[in-house]
């Protein structure tokens, strides 16, 4: 890891407007992506374009470990939350034909809502503040049943005074799209976003049908990658199927005007306001606030079964990336990586050598909220982070005395000590800048 940095830091400042790639800035992707990725497993799709043209492209690994395919720039995988922006964008062409407010209560468009809804807003979904909580084991329930089971469980806040990422919301907001526009989700979503912007390769997900180009999904255990079977329904939270080259088109069409007005997307992709004059880090389907070394972002990733992916787009400078996998992981700091290798600003960070005794002191278990615990464990001379997540564990990289890096992350840690020197707490950076004050852990094993 190391050695990939010292290459990018030799980098020479990029003139973006340029569009072009010079060999050593492709050398720099290369070596970043292969680092992360191997040639003989379960790999991906990166893409990196600015104005709409293409600068760098590459298939990376195995599409199918079966048949020993290897990934084509071009391959399919379901994008998972990615879809929220469509779901989204939906909502908003509605409003803008004067057939739904985002300030118009959700019981409104839902018939069973329950009692505890009334307050919430359709605004409150697209933002993730509406204190509907995820149904338990609802995974694989359609929309119609998962608002039965929700009938008699309480709000988890005040709409408008927190937000919380809740993939239900989004699922809530397809219904109220079907319910407008009178036809399903994806019918709506090929007729008034597809088909207009010639998005010729994205589907609503149909598992039993044949969708050239679709790359199988896996996931990684002790024994070795297993195919994935348990995937739930399609609904407005997670049901497109995508690649890389019509999610540059998506948001080029975005850019221009051309799927709702430029100052409805600027609503979309800025930080919502909560009640407490505070900014979440939510806009309208996207994250916001977000930025890659000062340069602001609109982004998302999505992870559906064994399939992650990410695209942002860098408004100020026409970038786009975008990095797919078919494996459980984190394609978004290495988007982020990209992104901020094109602009001539690639993240750096020497890295230091501790000794296991010293590494050691770092372990325990953390406590992110009430329930809610993190792990750091030591194993083969090495400290992890083991996160309640899709990676499994991940290094921890020291680069100062109580400073690490999460490795392929945008994650840094900040350790605390009391006055006899023994750590306490942490805090968690993102380096997007969404959480600029950091996430607050405390020790509690």
């Amino acid at each position: 890891m190391k050695k990939i940095l010292l290459l990018l830091a030799a980098l020479p400042p990029v003139f973006v407007a340029a569009q072009q790639v010079t060999p050593a800035m492709k050398a720099s992707f290369d070596h970043l992506i292969d680092s992360r990725y191997r040639a003989d497993a379960p790999g991906g799709t990166v893409l990196i374009a600015q104005k709409g043209k293409v600068l760098y492209e590459r298939g990376l690994g195995i599409a199918n470990l079966e048949l020993n395919v290897k990934m084509q720039p071009d391959m399919l995988f379901e994008i998972g939350s990615q879809t929220k922006q469509f779901t989204a964008i939906c909502i908003l062409q509605l409003m803008e034909q004067g057939k739904l407010a985002v300030t118009d209560p959700i019981s409104r468009y839902l018939q069973d809502a329950p009692a505890s809804w009334q307050q919430v807003t359709i605004e409150n979904l697209l933002t993730h503040s509406s204190g509907i909580n995820e149904v338990p084991n609802g995974g694989n329930m359609p929309v119609a049943e998962k608002i039965k089971v929700s009938q008699n469980l309480p709000l988890a806040f005040v709409p408008g005074t927190k937000s919380s990422y809740v993939n239900f919301e989004y699922s809530l907001l397809g219904a109220i799209v079907e319910k407008v526009a009178g036809q399903p989700l994806g019918k709506y979503v090929k007729d008034h976003i597809l088909d207009p912007i010639g998005m010729k390769h994205t589907y609503w997900n149909d598992y039993n049908g044949i969708i050239p180009n679709r790359t199988p999904a896996y996931l990684k255990r002790s024994a070795g990658f297993t195919n994935v079977t348990n995937i739930p329904p399609p609904d407005g939270a997670g049901g497109l199927i995508s690649n890389t080259y019509d999610m540059l088109t998506w948001y080029e069409a975005l850019a221009a005007g051309k799927v709702v007005k430029k100052e409805t997307l600027k609503q979309a992709w800025k930080p919502h306001i909560l009640a407490d004059g505070k900014a979440s880090t939510f806009g309208y389907g996207w994250m916001a606030g977000g930025a890659v070394q000062g340069s602001p972002i609109s982004e998302h990733s999505g992870m559906m079964g064994g399939y992650c992916t990410e695209s942002l787009y860098m408004p100020e400078e026409q970038i786009f990336v975008a990095v797919f996998i078919n494996q459980r992981g984190y394609p978004d700091p290495t988007a982020q990586e990209l992104a901020a290798i094109l602009i001539g600003k690639p993240y750096l960070a020497d890295s230091i050598q501790m000794s296991a005794d010293e590494l050691k002191t770092y372990t325990g278990t953390y406590e992110v909220g009430e329930g809610d615990k993190r792990i750091m464990s030591f194993s083969n001379g090495k400290l992890y982070y083991e996160p309640n997540g899709r990676a499994g564990k991940i290094q921890m990289i020291p680069y100062e005395k109580d400073k690490f890096n999460a490795d392929i992350t945008m994650w840094s840690f900040i350790f605390h000590r009391d006055a006899t020197g023994n750590i306490i707490s942490v805090t968690r950076f993102d380096k997007r800048y969404y959480n600029p004050s950091g996430q607050f852990w405390k020790k509690v094993q």
